[in-house]
């Protein structure tokens, strides 16, 4: 493929400092003051942000766990409070769980992490349980367990 010749004259010649970007100053001053931030306000998201409420084991659990997946988890949690709508892989539904009940799907380098939450409610996100996952299939002892910490959730029994 042969280039148009027109592309190359509108760049600027060889060695000159001209470009599409402003000049930066060859020195940083530290005594003038930084120009403002633009934007910094519009996060990509409605402005409505929902409130989480942990149940305190599952708060718990994921405070005892690795920096890197606290962080993700936290991200996830994040977009969600802005109203996001995570899917695979990072989130799917848990029906046998509850409607409305999700499981937030955290991989680690040595270990995974699935952290359930539910979105039903119109001003806050309920992250009601918390594991380590070891077998391919969720634990139906684990599922139980969410069901049982989503209604002590739910009807303030925590």
């Amino acid at each position: 493929m042969v280039a148009d010749p027109a592309f190359f004259r509108c760049l600027p010649p060889p060695g000159s400092r001209a470009s599409n970007r402003q000049a930066l100053p060859e020195k940083y001053d530290a005594s003038r003051p930084a120009p403002p931030l633009v934007n910094v306000s519009n996060l990509g998201h409605t402005g409505d942000v929902k409130s989480i409420i942990f149940h305190p084991t599952a708060l718990e659990f994921i405070r005892g766990e690795d920096p890197t997946i606290r962080r993700e988890i936290g991200e996830a949690l994040r977009d969600l409070q802005k109203g996001l709508h995570l899917g695979m892989p990072l989130s799917r539904p848990m029906p046998d769980v509850a409607s409305g009940a999700h499981e937030l799907r955290v991989t680690g380098t040595t270990t995974a992490v699935r952290v359930f939450y539910f979105v039903k409610l119109a001003d806050a996100i309920l992250v009601f349980h918390a594991f380590q996952k070891k077998t391919h299939k969720t634990p139906k002892r684990e599922m139980a367990l969410g069901q049982q910490r989503l209604k002590e959730v739910l009807h303030g029994n925590v």
